[in-house]
């Protein structure tokens, strides 16, 4: 007995990206990492944070690509992955903003203080440092 309903055998493929060229991603991942490294070994001042961030994204996106298989994807898998992304940056921003904007408070007097007793209690035996005294009101006489 057939059924006309029955729907036809389709062989199902096991790896939308061939196994070579997962293996020559993974390898130029584990280069792209150790230059990383020799980028961070090199000593370049103030743009080796910049080039390092450029190698970690180009290895995230390539990452991205292949092994979460989005460049075979639909653009809607991708556009929820961007808008992630961005709502990630947004809200990491938020935070780098609030941090900066108490930093000055958080190395005041009052602060400094506290590194002053540290290093009396750490260091020698002698007594700590005074304290800065309130501003106390003359005792009134009656």
């Amino acid at each position: 007995m057939s059924s006309d309903h029955a729907k036809p055998i389709v062989p199902a493929r096991s790896h939308i990206v061939s196994v070579q060229m997962l293996v020559f991603v993974w390898i130029l991942l584990c280069a792209l990492a150790v230059g990383n490294l020799f980028v961070a070994r090199l000593g370049l001042g103030s743009a080796t944070i910049a080039v390092e961030l450029i190698v970690a994204v180009m290895m995230a996106i390539i990452s991205a690509l292949y092994f979460m298989h989005l460049r075979y994807d639909s653009l809607f898998s991708v556009a929820i992955l961007l808008l992630t992304l961005v709502f990630i940056t947004l809200f990491i921003s938020f935070v780098i903003i609030d941090v900066k904007a108490d930093q000055p408070q958080m190395y005041s007097g009052e602060a400094q203080e506290m590194v002053q007793i540290e290093q009396h209690v750490a260091g020698s035996n002698s007594t700590p440092p005074a304290a800065p005294k309130a501003a106390a009101a003359a005792p009134v006489k009656q």
